[in-house]
């Protein structure tokens, strides 16, 4: 658990993730949030992106550089 709050790559895709939520929503009250419930990182499968067979899980992930990423 301590690697997951250290790690710059997860805060990187938190960040990310609250970016293209605050963007889809937009013009609505909820469009300006300041954080979300970690259970909303599992809907993100869900939610289709305007690519075939992409789902805005893929467009977040694929918006972390790869150089960041540990493989450890």
């Amino acid at each position: 658990m301590a690697k997951i709050k250290q790690s710059n790559v997860f805060r990187k895709f938190l960040k990310s993730t609250l970016i293209v939520g605050n963007f889809m929503m937009a013009g609505t009250n909820q469009g300006n949030a300041s954080g979300f419930k970690l259970n909303f990182l599992t809907k993100l499968v869900e939610i289709k992106s305007n690519v075939p067979r992409l789902n805005i899980l893929h467009i977040i992930v694929k918006d972390i550089p790869n150089e960041q990423v540990i493989t450890n």
